[in-house]
């Protein structure tokens, strides 16, 4: 059984052991026009976060060639759960989770998957 949170409010209804106050990496394509165009897992469409900056920039080096930034974001993190929630914006109790990509969820998919990353489609082709 899935005991994961679905949202931020169950979070907050209980015992916050196991979450921790993280940075969290992601890559964006750089561009002069509005929008966001991430990094995105293939298969789920998630945008890639990560913990660690050597796994977002062993990510990149997977990711078609085109201009982009490592942003970052604060976000409440539950790593053994591999989720975390986006604290930087307005964030609500209705907010999903965020799954966050490990170093160990990285090296399953690069051997499991040709080409387990992409950009999010719209500017380039994907």
């Amino acid at each position: 059984m899935d005991n994961k949170p679905k949202t931020f409010a169950e979070v907050l209804d209980t015992d916050l052991a196991g979450y921790q106050l993280k940075t969290v990496y992601f890559l964006e394509l750089t561009h002069g026009l509005m929008g966001f165009f991430p990094a995105i897992i293939a298969s789920t469409k998630k945008i890639i976060l990560c913990s660690d900056t050597r796994t977002i920039e062993k990510v990149k080096t997977l990711l078609p060639a085109h201009p982009c930034s490592q942003k970052s974001t604060l976000m409440l993190v539950n790593e053994d759960d591999t989720l975390g929630f986006d604290l930087s914006n307005n964030h609500e109790k209705t907010d999903k989770p965020m799954e966050i990509l490990t170093p160990s969820d990285f090296s399953w998919r690069i051997a499991s998957k040709e080409k387990p990353f992409k950009w999010a489609p719209g500017l380039v082709n994907s």
